[in-house]
């Protein structure tokens, strides 16, 4: 047990490390190196971590234990399970991508030190947070995480619109956290610990959660915890601040939508075991997270702005992880978070090519995509509601028909489609098998590693269905709205289009109410 000790206390340590040693050394090119160093060493730490845990099992260390207010006891540690491990070798493969590609970005800078020190105590709060084994501690570094950033985003004091940008998410953060310390509060009432170790136990005792769902209690927590998650990942109408942030350095936007923005997510995640039966909990995530995917679709189409596309693009995708969560395919969200993580940080440091690829002749929805792709759709919304015996509930078959939907981008017209599958029948067969393949062997391998975190019994009822159909008209409707952006030569087609292009006006009322006169 001391090797996973040794290895859980670097993981820790080598952050605030850094963080000294980027005070110490901010004058010297020599902090650089070192740092560079602790990120290998970092990311090297947290693989054995990963390997560890899935080989293994998950452990705790507790350092010390606070008692407060009498009866409340905290045990004050770090917790290594594998929501945890998988979501910190992530961030810390980012953070060493994120950072070699700053030392070269900000070569020349005279203010670079500065960005550094404030990088490393942004990233010591978000290995905190994933490593917390308690709500107190969660909360604590979510909020570091939140000051962090804003100082990130504030690394050109003098350019107005940074600061509009870093008030606007300083406000929204301020109701983020607000929302977590009530559902903290909350918790703590009702499950008298906030230790997650306890939470969990108790979410696998039937006869507690029972009680749980009789006196709905999960859903006063859920409301809260939703809230917090929607203003942490920019979801409506919490997201007018994210596409404001293009003053920022790249190396800050690739963090941000890569890594930071995915911690309301996460906080789904860590509070799934005990929200399993928050019905308006699930329906607040679906509904809200599949009208952010449309609206943000529809806004990103619109842009001309790389950075503004690449912000709505990340708020549209955290849509569907919200509406993964809704129907309770947690593990599916981690997933989705974590092939946005790579995809989103690759974006931002590689702009110029993504810029060249924006070149490329755009393919307009086609008739023909849209009747296939609907035909496809439906059979899977049929099976929703006559099936019974397969292990999927019926709102994330729905799921997948609304998934289904992406066809109509890519299939053009019939021709097409026969030419391509003759032209190559092996490939195009291939890669229909490799992936259901990989979609089985996720959900009945690797699902079965998240059972004891991520709760396995999640009925989907008629209430969250109607909300998943609710979705899917949804997404039928932004098709439709699609469409009509393409028609340019429609006179109703342009007001759509500047409507969307102005981000529904939101941007600019929030602006309105931000800016001092």
């Amino acid at each position: 047990m001391s090797f996973p000790f040794e290895i859980s206390f670097a993981l820790l340590s080598i952050p605030l490390l850094s963080l000294i040693l980027g005070w110490v050394f901010c004058f010297r090119d020599k902090f650089l190196k070192y740092s560079l160093a602790l990120r290998v060493i970092e990311l090297f730490s947290g693989f054995l971590l990963l390997l560890y845990v899935f080989l293994n099992k998950s452990f705790e260390f507790n350092f010390f234990s606070g008692t407060f207010f009498s009866t409340l006891q905290i045990y004050f540690g770090l917790r290594a399970d594998e929501l945890s491990v998988v979501i910190l070798s992530m961030i810390l493969f980012l953070s060493l991508c994120i950072f070699k590609y700053s030392i070269r970005y900000f070569d020349g800078d005279p203010n670079k030190y500065r960005f550094f020190k404030d990088y490393q105590f942004t990233i010591f709060f978000v290995v905190l947070l994933v490593l917390s084994n308690n709500l107190l501690m969660f909360f604590l570094a979510w909020h570091g995480i939140s000051y962090g950033l804003h100082k990130l985003l504030l690394y050109y004091p003098n350019r107005p619109k940074a600061i509009l940008a870093a008030n606007k998410k300083w406000f929204v953060s301020r109701i983020g956290d607000c929302s977590l310390l009530i559902a903290i509060i909350l918790t703590y009432y009702f499950f008298n610990t906030l230790n997650f170790s306890e939470l969990i136990s108790i979410s696998h005792n039937s006869e507690a959660m029972t009680q749980l769902q009789n006196e709905k209690y999960s859903s006063f927590i859920g409301v809260f915890v939703a809230i917090g998650a929607l203003a942490k990942s920019a979801q409506f109408p919490f997201h007018f601040w994210l596409p404001e942030t293009m003053e920022t350095p790249t190396p800050v936007s690739a963090l941000m939508h890569a890594g930071i923005i995915n911690a309301g997510g996460f906080l789904i995640l860590r509070f799934s075991p005990i929200l399993i039966h928050a019905t308006f909990f699930h329906t607040i995530l679906s509904i809200i997270g599949g009208f952010t995917a449309v609206f943000a679709a529809l806004v990103m189409m619109t842009q001309t702005d790389i950075k503004k596309q690449l912000a709505y693009s990340t708020i549209s995708q955290l849509g569907f992880m919200m509406i993964q969560c809704g129907i309770g395919a947690y593990t599916f969200a981690l997933f989705h978070m974590i092939a946005h993580g790579f995809y989103k940080a690759y974006s931002f440091l590689s702009t110029p090519s993504i810029l060249e690829e924006n070149k490329a002749p755009k393919r307009n929805l086609s008739n023909f995509g849209l009747i296939f792709s609907y035909s496809v759709s439906l059979f899977f919304i049929l099976i929703a509601f006559f099936q019974k015996e397969l292990p999927f509930n019926s709102a994330q078959f729905i799921y997948v028909g609304i998934l289904i939907l992406a066809l109509t981008q890519v299939i053009g017209s019939r021709k097409e489609l026969i030419f391509a599958l003759k032209k190559n029948p092996l490939y195009s067969g291939l890669f229909f098998v490799i992936s259901i393949s990989l979609y089985l062997f996720f959900e009945f391998e690797v699902s079965k590693k998240f059972k004891y975190i991520f709760p396995s019994d999640f009925d989907s009822g008629i209430i969250n269905m109607i909300s998943t159909i609710f979705i899917f008209v949804l997404f039928s409707f932004g098709i439709y709205l699609a469409k009509l952006i393409q028609d340019i030569s429609n006179s109703n087609s342009k007001k759509i289009w500047v409507f969307f292009w102005n981000g529904g006006y939101i941007p600019a009322i929030s602006s309105k109410l931000f800016k001092k006169e």
